[in-house]
């Protein structure tokens, strides 16, 4: 359970290029084990790394002019996505480790996600599928869901955003132009509709363009859409409202095209709140 009052940890001091603002394209952010924050500022052109309880964040260098996603590894690296490559970047050493990158000419890439074994996997807008290099990498991706054009065929995308992945392999897509969360295992000529996907249904149960999702170790999905987060337990398509920022009428009530959904090792969870430039944490009281 978690605290209805977030509160901001980052931003929050209107829109700009100083060291304690951000902008307004916010794509993205992950959270290290100390609680470290880093942010994908993709206006801005820079990933921002924000201490806890810092009042600034600051600037690396990490060699991708416009950052859209990013992802921290337990080792201690971090991924780092643009339109149509991934640099990967060493956080001890502050260098890139590999200039090579997962390049895809044409393409748009939305999403970033790497398992256990290394595997990187991106969603990419443009070619409405979601990719896969496995970690010897990086000469051969491998398409693992849609990329037979847009559309609401089980075998299609539309526009994917966020992608989780799970110990199976499982991909969870939030599918943002067909409003649905759909999961393509391991293998599988086609997707499963996990949520959404159809206006006959009642207002915690229908979709409104979801860009966020992650999930928790007992398989509850999170889902960030048009101004709300909620939470969805395995199988149950009957979701939670967690929050609603259309109801808002201060800065810290208000949520607008929620982007990286993220837990901290404490359970609290982390929301980009991108058009009103701040990132937003809620509390985990349980």
């Amino acid at each position: 359970m978690w605290n209805s009052s977030p509160t901001i940890v980052a931003g929050g001091n209107g829109i700009g290029q100083n060291q304690n603002q951000l902008s307004t394209m916010v794509l993205d952010i992950d959270i290290d084990q100390n609680q470290t924050l880093y942010i994908a500022d993709s206006w801005n052109q820079r990933v921002l790394k924000w201490s806890t309880g810092s009042l600034h964040g600051v600037s690396l260098n990490v060699g991708v002019l416009t950052p859209k996603a990013i992802f921290l590894t337990s080792d201690s690296y971090m991924y780092v996505a643009s339109f149509n490559e991934v640099y990967k970047w060493s956080i001890d050493t502050a260098m890139i480790t590999e200039p090579i990158r997962v390049v895809v000419d044409d393409a748009n890439y939305q999403d970033l996600f790497v398992d256990t074994s290394g595997s990187v996997y991106v969603s990419d807008a443009k070619n409405h599928r979601v990719i896969r290099w496995d970690r010897n990498w990086f000469l051969f991706g491998q398409v693992v869901a849609g990329g037979k054009n847009k559309g609401s065929a089980l075998n299609q995308l539309n526009s994917p955003t966020a992608i989780y992945v799970d110990s199976g392999a499982t991909v969870y897509i939030a599918d943002e132009i067909n409003n649905r969360i759909v999961k393509w295992q391991n293998g599988a000529k086609e997707g499963e509709i996990v949520l959404g996907g159809t206006t006959d249904l009642k207002a915690n149960e229908t979709l409104q363009n979801p860009t966020s999702l992650t999930m928790d170790r007992y398989g509850n999905l999170y889902v960030g859409d048009a101004y709300r987060i909620q939470k969805f337990k395995p199988r149950d398509k009957h979701g939670q409202l967690l929050f609603d920022g259309k109801r808002g009428s201060s800065q810290i009530t208000q949520l607008l095209r929620p982007l990286g959904l993220r837990y901290d090792a404490y359970g609290n969870l982390y929301v980009a709140d991108s058009r009103n430039a701040q990132i937003l944490k809620f509390s985990c009281i349980q």
